[in-house]
């Protein structure tokens, strides 16, 4: 004989069928969702309404995505978020690498956007960009 919760579980695997949310959430649903629980716990101790209302909107979008239908709609979303954060995560991820290779290394920028990594302590030496081919010198 099967539980309440095994019946309530197969009808809601039932009901998701064909909806955005079927095989799980995606990276904006999931940061939506923990933006939203951390801007209720926020509300919690400084009582805003105002901050309480865009916790709440902020959860009932990322609900609202996992149920949609709209699967391209859905997908442009992600895709759009995507691009945006995608400056950032590049700034987090040369952030960490300074940090992890501050002794050894020292990073240089070139005209183009590039980021070249020398090894510390050459004196003077020649850098060429392996993205345009600009050449400069630089101290190590």
């Amino acid at each position: 004989m099967r539980s309440w919760w095994d019946k309530t579980r197969w009808k809601l695997i039932a009901w998701m069928q064909g909806r955005y949310g079927q095989y799980g959430s995606d990276q904006l649903s999931d940061h939506l969702t923990r933006a939203g629980m951390i801007l209720m716990i926020l509300s919690i101790f400084r009582p805003l309404r105002m901050l309480y209302g865009i916790a709440f909107v902020l959860v009932f979008y990322s609900v609202f995505r996992l149920c949609s239908k709209n699967f391209r709609a859905r997908q442009r979303e992600l895709y759009h978020y995507e691009r945006l954060m995608q400056k950032p995560r590049g700034y987090v991820k040369l952030w960490k690498l300074r940090i992890k290779e501050r002794d050894t290394s020292r990073f240089y920028r070139c005209k183009c956007g590039a980021i070249i990594r020398v090894p510390k302590g050459r004196g003077k030496i020649e850098i060429t960009c392996r993205k345009c081919g600009k050449r400069m010198i630089k101290r190590t």
